[in-house]
């Protein structure tokens, strides 16, 4: 009888520990009112769940679950659906550098003189110098030198370009290798990988890949062709007026004036 009034007794108390307070470690008594659980010792320590990035991704938690990722060396913590680590963006910073943001120039291992500011800005930049971008995946996937991106994914695909201006959502968004490009207003430049081209205006521009050395003001200008479909190849010719266009693609030296005004072909 003894035996089962002590084990109700056991049970009891840990059923209140369960589902009350705990503290574990010194001072077991001195737990402040808003804790659930208090750890406290001079000499040992907490260590959290260890596994590996495998182990960690096959894992749906709670949120707010934390974990030591082995793969990784660093903490963890589950938000949104996402694994993320603990102090995502204050990761080490070469000198000469500035970056804010989740992500912001995580990459980054030599480059000097950058600045990145917003989620995932100049994220993969591992060498590049002089590199300016603001915006969520603006210059993402930068190693050139000396661009300013300005706009949500201005330049995201910009992996050796050069000397490139970027101003807008989407600004030359899949240019990857062209140098010495301006471009102002929402997908401008869009597709283009071409050098030397100045677009301002929205879509203008948009659709060109290839071609060099191509000057738009307007909007849509320099973007279709008389047929209405997309203009992808021009060369050393100038666009002005909204909607502006080519006769057909890959022509030459051509100055187009008018709202919706038509080339006359190469010259």
């Amino acid at each position: 009888m003894k035996a089962k009034l002590l084990f109700l007794l056991i049970f009891s108390g840990l059923h209140l520990s369960v589902f009350g307070q705990l503290k574990i470690g010194d001072n077991e008594r001195d737990i402040h009112p808003a804790s659930l659980l208090e750890l406290e010792s001079n000499t040992l320590v907490f260590v959290p769940t260890r596994i590996t990035t495998t182990q960690m991704n096959a894992i749906t938690p709670l949120e707010g679950a934390l974990v030591y990722n082995t793969t990784e060396e660093a903490l963890f913590y589950y938000d949104n659906g996402i694994w993320n680590p603990v102090g995502e963006g204050a990761h080490d910073v070469p000198p000469n550098n500035v970056f804010v943001g989740n992500n912001a120039g995580i990459g980054l291992t030599s480059g000097e003189q950058n600045a990145a500011f917003g989620f995932r800005a100049l994220e993969t930049n591992a060498s590049g110098n002089r590199n300016t971008a603001m915006g969520t995946f603006a210059l993402n996937a930068v190693n050139g030198n000396n661009n300013s991106a300005l706009g949500f994914g201005a330049l995201r695909n910009n992996a050796t370009g050069r000397n490139n201006s970027a101003f807008g959502y989407n600004v030359m968004n899949q240019l990857t290798d062209g140098i010495n490009n301006s471009a102002f207003g929402l997908n401008a430049l869009l597709e283009s990988n071409g050098s030397r081209n100045t677009s301002i205006g929205t879509a203008s521009l948009r659709w060109i890949t290839t071609g060099n050395n191509n000057t738009a003001l307007g909007h849509n200008s320099g973007s279709l062709l008389e047929d209405g479909s997309n203009m992808t190849n021009s060369a050393n010719s100038i666009f002005i007026g909204d909607g502006a266009r080519a006769q057909a693609n890959a022509q030459r030296n051509q100055i187009v004036i008018g709202n919706a005004a038509v080339g006359n072909g190469t010259n």
